[in-house]
């Protein structure tokens, strides 16, 4: 029992070390994407805090599975080149009191890589898009200058604005329908540019009169409290990424069919946490003369592997469309690495030991 708290506390230690590099490392690239876009003028500087704290949130559902493999695989190495582990068995521990204490670990990791992936990252991905759509929506009023007559991107609408302040426009003049034989005229106190539920631009009037006329004798004068009609000055660029931003709940009750694709992705990633912690078991295995980076590189490279094939199935169904393709795939990737797993832990075992025997003797 004390052994067992004497490795999961050292293993915690390396691994929350190991995540702290990584949130840093990948914070410090998302910064520098974030401000070129800034300096670029496609965001506002004052957003930067919100968009770096939602992408965290987001990248940590990948950075998670890495840190306990890595701490696992750091802590264990550094147990057999210490010798530690050597002790460790002299006083009773066993192939199986590793592994009891390895899935306490995952459990621990899963269960915040479970509500990550589930809820967590589906909430920052859709705050994040409302974010920066309210950002440019606000940063891009400047679109609209005031005291000159500016057209829309379809030409058929022209706008004169007096003053703008705050994201209100005021004292406003509207001439709709330019290139049509029924063109209107509109004047307003206020306005101010939204979208609708579709994502579409949206202009909203108050106080506004409306000049029009159905034939070449007969004008008509309407006034109205509020007017809303659909414009597109380039004010607003809506852009959702879908499923990805449902959680759990809302997946399952989705009849989209990608839901498929995403359910079985994001149990991936929690999956991920389980096959890389019990895989860094075996790969730690170093002697001194090799020293504890001695099985790094074949490590790293099954890791690589692993989210390189379950990636390519997730866009294979994504872009292409082919649904079971992807899923099969990603299902199929998961169980090919957990037999890996078993054979590699299993390895010196008498099970294993008797089968390779046997196809030895078969060879």
């Amino acid at each position: 029992m004390i052994l067992s708290k004497y490795i999961i506390k050292e293993t915690l230690k390396v691994q929350f070390a190991v995540l702290l590099i990584l949130i840093l490392l990948f914070t410090a690239q998302q910064f520098i994407e974030t401000l070129d876009s800034i300096t670029k003028g496609q965001l506002p500087a004052d957003i930067i805090i919100s968009v770096l704290s939602l992408e965290m949130i987001n990248m940590i559902q990948y950075i998670l599975p890495l840190s306990i493999f890595l701490g696992i695989l750091f802590t264990f190495s550094r147990f057999y080149i210490n010798s530690e582990f050597t002790v460790m068995k002299a006083s009773g521990v066993n192939l199986r009191l590793i592994l009891k204490v390895v899935l306490i670990l995952s459990v621990i990791t899963g269960a915040l890589g479970f509500a990550n992936v589930f809820w967590l990252t589906p909430w920052s991905r859709y705050e994040l898009n409302y974010v920066v759509t309210q950002a440019k929506h606000s940063h891009n009023l400047s679109v609209l200058k005031t005291n000159s007559f500016v057209k829309d991107k379809n030409g058929n609408n022209v706008i004169f604005i007096t003053k703008s302040q705050d994201g209100t426009l005021e004292n406003l003049f509207l001439f709709q329908n330019v290139y049509t034989n029924n063109p209107s005229i509109l004047t307003a106190n206020t306005g101010k540019i939204g979208s609708d539920t579709q994502g579409n631009e949206q202009l909203t009037l108050h106080n506004t009169t409306n000049y029009f006329a159905s034939n070449a004798n007969d004008f008509h004068v309407v006034n109205f409290r509020k007017y809303k009609l659909n414009i597109n000055f380039g004010v607003i660029t809506v852009n959702h990424s879908g499923i990805r931003e449902l959680n759990l709940a809302q997946l399952l009750k989705s009849k989209s069919p990608l839901r498929y694709t995403e359910l079985c992705w994001k149990l991936s990633l929690v999956l991920s946490i389980f096959i890389m912690a019990f895989l860094a078991i075996p790969l730690s295995k170093v002697n001194a003369r090799s020293g504890r980076f001695g099985k790094m590189l074949p490590a790293v490279m099954l890791y690589t592997i692993y989210f390189l094939c379950a990636t390519s199935f997730k866009h294979s169904g994504e872009n292409s469309g082919r649904i079971l393709f992807s899923v099969v795939g990603m299902l199929g990737t998961n169980l090919v690495f957990l037999a890996l797993v078993w054979l590699l832990n299993l390895w010196d075992s008498d099970l294993v030991y008797k089968i390779r025997h046997r196809v030895k003797l078969i060879g």
